[in-house]
């Protein structure tokens, strides 16, 4: 090993993302297990892809690939209204979008602009009956995560969102 100090930081670094993003693959194994995730369709619009289409509790875009998301749309399941499922991101220094009800496309449309982040809350009934959480990862392979709904995930950095995971659990009674 090298003895430059920023050898050693940049190796440090390296292996703790190496470590978090091993953490992140343990959390979605879990979670793929666990029946009580409540399922709906989530299209993701990928870099130089096109859409990606799963559920909550899928992964949607592809991690530590180097593709940023351009925008996202969430159906919500069938016992929450589209205005109780709401999201909104980040397209710029400042600058986020105005909430979007569930079944509509929030983002850049033809416009080619990552995503910076984004914001998942429920209202009403949605509200009472489930909890909303998200991890993500980003292109300079900073990690968020877990995040409870209502709470912006974006990287310190700035960097554009690369790969997200939402989930929807029913509130313990």
């Amino acid at each position: 090993m090298s003895d430059d100090p920023v050898t050693r930081i940049l190796s440090a670094v390296e292996r703790l993302r190496v470590e978090v993003l091993a953490r992140i693959d343990r959390l979605e194994s879990v979670s793929r297990g666990n029946g009580d995730l409540l399922p709906a369709r989530v299209v993701a619009h990928v870099q130089n892809v096109g859409d990606l289409e799963g559920n909550l509790g899928d992964w949607l875009g592809e991690r530590r690939s180097g593709r940023w998301i351009e925008g996202f749309s969430i159906t919500p399941p069938q016992d929450v209204t589209p205005a109780e499922l709401l999201y909104r991101v980040v397209v710029g220094p400042g600058q986020l979008s105005l909430w979007t009800p569930s079944g509509r496309f929030c983002g850049s449309e033809g416009l080619a602009q990552p995503l910076r982040g984004f914001c998942v809350r429920l209202q009403g009934a949605a509200a009472e009956n489930y909890e909303c959480s998200y991890t993500a990862t980003f292109v300079d392979g900073s990690v968020a995560g877990l995040i409870s709904g209502g709470q912006l995930c974006a990287a310190a950095t700035f960097a554009p969102l690369e790969a997200f995971q939402i989930t929807l659990r029913p509130r313990a009674r």
